[in-house]
């Protein structure tokens, strides 16, 4: 019998991620648009839209990202302020995590995150000298 070290068998989410995310559900989209935060703009992010390296981030913001198989409906590419695609070299597309990923990443980055505007975008510190 071989013992396992805890640090082998510890989850990968330490954070305990699920606990700490809000999660809504919607029975349909006109109850979604319900729900947005006022003035926020609704952002599809979708092939042939405006690329993301021109795009200028609203200050409020939704962003809506589609299924792997079938990207975003038509109806909410109509329904959104915003149409942006992401430049991808190799690929048609990219997988939902990964476009989320580019997104948020773009988003700081242009509003100044090597400012270090990083904890106020975020709603709190950078993190320096904030450990738990």
């Amino acid at each position: 019998r071989v013992a396992l070290r805890p640090s082998l068998t510890q989850a990968t989410d330490t954070l305990v991620a699920h606990k700490r995310l809000p999660l809504f559900e919607f029975s349909d989209w006109g109850e979604f648009l319900q729900a947005c935060p006022r003035g926020a703009q609704l952002v599809a992010i979708e092939m042939g839209g405006e690329p993301l390296e021109t795009f200028t981030h609203p200050e409020r913001a939704v962003y809506l990202l589609g299924s792997e198989d079938t990207g975003v409906p038509e109806s909410v590419l109509l329904a959104a302020h915003h149409h942006v695609a992401l430049p991808s070299v190799r690929y048609e597309s990219f997988n939902v995590a990964m476009a989320g990923s580019i997104v948020m990443y773009d988003r700081l980055a242009k509003r100044g995150w090597a400012a270090g505007a990083v904890g106020d975008e975020l709603g709190g510190s950078t993190g320096e000298g904030n450990a738990k």
